[in-house]
C-alpha cells in the first residue's frame, strides 16, 4: 500500500507554508521608507539604505513627495536632497543628481532670501530660469553689505552669468553715495569682466544718470576708468579736464530752483532704483520719490547739499553751460572759470563779453 501524504510535503510556498506568513521584502522595504520619510527625527543613512534596496523610480518618488511636504522646513529639504544626490551617484543617474543638486540649492537660499527679506516666490526657486533671478543680484548686494562673494555663491547656484553679478556690483558701488571704498571694490573686480564693452556701459550709465553731479570723486573714479578703456575718446578727455578745474573751485553763488529739479529729474530713475533696493518697505519709496519734484527749495538743497559749494557737471558738460555759467561769471571768478573754455568748447572771448554785459 502505498504510505499516506504527509502535510509536510505540501510545496514550500504553497497554501499553508510558514515562508508564506513572512511580509513581501519589497512591500516592507516601500513601507519602512514611506515611515521613515514620516519621521521628525529624519535618519538619512536609514533612508539611504531603504532607497537603495527599492526600485529607483518609486523611490525617489516617494523622496520627491516628502521633500515637497517639506517645504517649510529648508534644512529638512536639504537633508533629503543630499541623499537622494547619494542614491542618484550609486544608480548613475546625472539628471536625477542635478535635480536634487538644484532642490538642495533652492531650499537653502529660500531660507537666505527670507532673511535678507527679499521677495521671490520660493517654490518657483529649482525651476526659475537665470533671468528670473538676476533682479534678485543688487537688493541682494545691498542687503548683505556688498558681500560680492555671496552674491556670486548664489549666481553659481543657479547659473546666473557671474559677469552680470559683477556688473551689478560695480553700478552699485557707482550710484550708492554711502557705500565706501567704492574705489578699492571697483578696482577689485572690474578686471574679472572680459567684455569690455560692457564694463565700458556700466560706467557710461553711470556717469549720466547714477551719480550726483555735485559728487566730484566719484564722477572723476569713472571718468578715469573711462579713459583707460578708451584712451583715444574726446569727449572724455574733455570730461576730465572740466572736472580738474571743478575740484579747485568754488561755488559763489546759490543754486537755482531750476537747477536743483533738473539734476533731481537727470538722476531720478538710479536715485530710485537705489532707494528701493536699500528700503524695506518698498511701498513707500516712489511716493517720497515722486512728491521730491515739488519739493520746496529747501527741502532740494538738503538732498543736494553740495550744490551750494560746487557747480553741477552735467549742466556744464551738457548743451547749455551758459546756463550754469552766467549766474556765476564775476570780475572775481572769470579768471578761474576761463579755464573751461577750452574742454566745454567756448570762446574765451564770449567770457569776458558776457561779463561785460552782466555789469552793464
Amino acid at each position: 500500500a502505498e504510505p499516506k501524504r504527509s502535510d509536510s510535503g505540501s510545496k514550500p510556498n504553497g497554501k499553508g507554508s510558514k515562508d508564506n506568513m513572512l511580509p513581501d521584502v519589497a512591500d516592507l522595504v516601500t513601507r519602512s521608507l514611506a515611515r521613515a520619510l514620516q519621521q521628525p527625527g529624519m535618519d538619512a543613512a536609514f533612508i539611504f539604505a531603504c532607497m537603495l534596496s527599492a526600485a529607483p523610480v518609486a523611490a525617489y518618488q516617494r523622496l520627491s513627495t516628502a521633500m515637497g511636504h517639506a517645504g517649510q522646513q529648508p534644512a529638512r529639504v536639504v537633508a533629503l536632497a543630499h541623499v537622494g544626490a547619494a542614491c542618484s551617484r550609486v544608480w548613475q543617474q546625472q539628471a536625477l543628481l542635478d535635480r536634487c543638486r538644484a532642490v538642495a540649492a533652492a531650499a537653502r537660499w529660500s531660507a537666505q532670501l527670507q532673511l535678507l527679506r527679499l521677495k521671490f516666490d520660493v517654490a518657483r526657486l529649482s525651476d526659475a530660469a537665470p533671468e528670473q533671478l538676476e533682479p534678485l543680484v543688487r537688493p541682494m548686494l545691498a542687503r548683505t553689505g556688498m558681500d560680492i562673494a555671496t552674491a556670486l555663491e548664489f549666481a553659481d547656484a543657479f547659473r546666473v552669468d557671474t559677469t552680470f553679478v559683477v556688473l551689478e556690483y560695480i553700478a552699485l558701488c557707482c550710484a550708492a553715495p554711502h557705500v565706501s571704498s567704492y574705489q578699492a571694490r571697483i578696482l577689485g573686480v572690474a578686471d574679472e569682466v572680459a567684455n569690455v564693452k560692457l564694463l565700458e556701459r556700466t560706467y557710461a550709465d553711470a556717469l549720466d544718470t547714477g551719480i550726483s553731479a555735485y559728487d566730484y570723486e566719484r564722477l572723476q573714479f569713472v571718468v578715469q576708468r573711462l579713459q583707460e578703456l578708451r584712451p583715444q575718446d574726446q569727449a572724455v578727455a574733455r570730461h576730465a579736464a572740466v572736472l580738474d578745474v571743478l575740484c579747485s573751485y568754488d561755488r559763489k553763488t546759490p543754486p537755482s530752483l531750476d537747477e536743483l529739479r533738473a539734476e533731481w529729474a537727470r538722476t531720478r530713475a538710479g536715485r530710485d532704483a537705489v532707494r528701493r533696493i536699500y528700503d524695506d518697505d518698498n511701498n513707500h519709496a516712489g511716493s517720497e520719490s515722486d512728491a521730491l519734484a515739488t519739493r520746496p527749495y529747501a527741502a532740494l538743497v538738503a538732498e543736494y547739499p553740495a550744490a551750494t559749494r560746487r557747480l553741477p557737471f552735467h549742466g556744464l558738460v551738457g548743451s547749455a553751460p551758459w546756463t550754469v555759467l552766467l549766474s556765476e561769471l564775476s570780475a572775481e571768478t572769470v579768471d578761474q572759470l576761463l579755464p573751461l573754455a577750452l574742454p566745454l568748447e567756448l570762446s574765451e572771448d564770449d567770457f569776458y563779453m558776457n561779463l561785460i554785459d552782466s555789469v552793464l
